[in-house]
């Protein structure tokens, strides 16, 4: 059976002419640990907080949608503005 012409092989290298989207790649051995740049970014990543609730969330039409995000986006304008005043 053939592959269909979307398949990608993941044990083909990865190069300029072959990437794929979203793929992880883990860190060579014998690179060592992160440096303390990389540390930093990975705790400010970790510290991350979403502004929408988690969920799966099922609207009748888009304007209800849209009015929930624009909810959404004020509250965490006013969060941000809120926390640099203090």
């Amino acid at each position: 059976m053939n592959a269909p012409d979307n398949f990608t092989d993941r044990s083909a290298p990865l190069d300029e002419e072959h990437s794929v989207v979203g793929l992880r790649l883990n860190r060579r051995l014998g690179d060592g640990p992160p440096d303390a740049e990389a540390r930093r970014m990975l705790t400010d990543m970790a510290h991350y907080r979403t502004r929408a609730p988690k969920g799966v969330h099922f609207y009748r039409d888009h304007a209800a949608m849209e009015a929930d995000r624009f909810k959404w986006q004020v509250e965490a304008i006013v969060d941000v503005v809120t926390k640099a005043k203090a």
